[in-house]
């Protein structure tokens, strides 16, 4: 995730546009939690200076689906 994240253009061009989708989609029994975690969970990036994005923007483009139900 993070290389499909910070590297645009081995994943996907110059703009956000030309960027591959990438989606999620799970079921669970605690769906908010679910949520908080992709919110919560830092990920570095590779500029070497300690920046950090939430797992949840790599899937920024793509549909991110989770329902409460059972596995």
């Amino acid at each position: 995730m993070k290389d499909l994240y910070c590297n645009h253009e081995k994943w996907g061009g110059d703009g956000d546009d030309d960027r591959i989708m990438v989606g999620i989609s799970s079921r669970t029994d605690e769906p908010t939690w679910a949520r908080e975690l992709l919110q919560k969970f830092e990920i570095e990036t590779d500029d070497g200076d300690g920046n950090t994005f939430a797992l949840q923007d790599a899937f920024e483009s793509g549909p991110i689906e989770i329902a409460k139900d059972s596995k």
